[in-house]
């Protein structure tokens, strides 16, 4: 499937399936997904790339883990991929290659975000009790848990956003390692695993997704984002990477479920879920704002109205979707922007 990204409207090109997708990602010039993929020799691949400049599948990245399908997954800052699957968390090289004499110390399942740093590897899994989760730190070198990092909180994790000195998370969190009050769905902790109260903003509600801005030193939070005394809303805010608030909320509202908000470079906002209205306007599972927060009635979701849109990313003159249909196989689709 592939859709015009000026109307929508459904043209020939790019489309993969699969039994499974678990997230969908841009590095350099490729497109990862993970999942559970068919591969060349007949094994199940738990990732798959294709090339952004030709929209091939790369026939010989097909890293697998036996039958285990792939998760979240995460790169550090040599390319290699850290990977959540069945049995624990592999490594994956840039070439392709399973790095097999590398293994991580069993953390939980299911594994619901990781973010890789230059220094460590952090993971956030179901905590023992019922309502907590941790997150856990672990040494890129040989894998293990670094035990003076200790988080637990109550709440769901949702999203995790490494740097050198710490990480960002993000979810519905009201409770930090049995504290009381409310942290307000995002929070930074340092990388000892201490709440960084300096570097957390307000007012956020729950948050879905942690991505770098289009501005340097920015960081773009998605999700349910409202001020104080404001009605939650879907959609995006942006902090400093010392965590002040810019100011700069764009909002959307939906009726059903968004599960994937991002803003382009020229500042329109994409959403993509299972929904049916957005705003007072009648328009299925995928839709797009214009900077000035209207609908944008040009670009129509009809090629897609029976799919459930899982994730959304604009790269360049591309727009690329991932989602299933019912019971359906899995699939990730392009919307090209046709030059002008």
């Amino acid at each position: 499937m592939k859709l015009s990204a000026v109307d929508g409207s459904l043209d020939a090109g790019f489309q993969a399936s699969a039994s499974s997708i678990g997230q969908i990602m841009v590095r350099g010039s490729f497109l990862y997904a993970s999942g559970r993929w068919s591969s060349p020799g007949g094994d199940t691949a738990l990732m798959a790339r294709w090339s952004l400049d030709t929209g091939m599948r790369d026939p010989n990245f097909a890293p697998s883990f036996g039958d285990d399908a792939g998760g979240q997954f995460a790169f550090d800052l040599q390319g290699r991929i850290y990977i959540d699957h069945a049995t624990g968390i592999g490594r994956i090289l840039a070439d392709g290659s399973v790095d097999s004499p590398w293994t991580s110390t069993y953390v939980g399942y299911p594994v619901v975000a990781l973010a890789a740093s230059g220094a460590a590897l952090y993971v956030a899994v179901p905590a023992q009790f019922y309502d907590q989760w941790a997150v856990h730190k672990l040494r890129p070198s040989d894998g293990a848990i670094e035990p003076a990092f200790q988080v637990v909180m109550r709440g769901q994790i949702r999203a995790l956003h490494a740097d050198a000195d710490g990480v960002w998370i993000g979810g519905d969190i009201y409770a930090l390692n049995d504290s009381s009050g409310d942290h307000s769905g995002f929070l930074r902790d340092d990388s000892n695993g201490n709440f960084d109260a300096t570097r957390t903003p307000a007012c956020l509600c729950s948050v879905t997704d942690i991505e770098p801005g289009v501005a340097a030193g920015t960081l773009d939070l998605y999700g349910s984002i409202a001020g104080v005394g404001e009605e939650a809303r879907l959609g995006i805010a942006q902090i400093t990477d010392q965590g002040a608030d810019r100011g700069e909320v764009s909002s959307v509202e939906a009726a059903g479920t968004a599960r994937s908000v991002v803003r382009q470079a020229d500042g329109h906002v994409l959403v993509g879920g299972s929904f049916f209205k957005v705003g007072s306007h009648a328009t299925r599972n995928v839709a797009r704002f214009n900077v000035n927060g209207t609908l944008d009635r040009g670009f129509s979701s009809e090629a897609i109205a029976t799919a459930t849109v899982l994730s959304v990313i604009p790269i360049d003159g591309y727009i690329y979707l991932a989602g299933h249909s019912g019971f359906a196989a899995a699939w990730i689709s392009c919307i090209r922007r046709p030059e002008h």
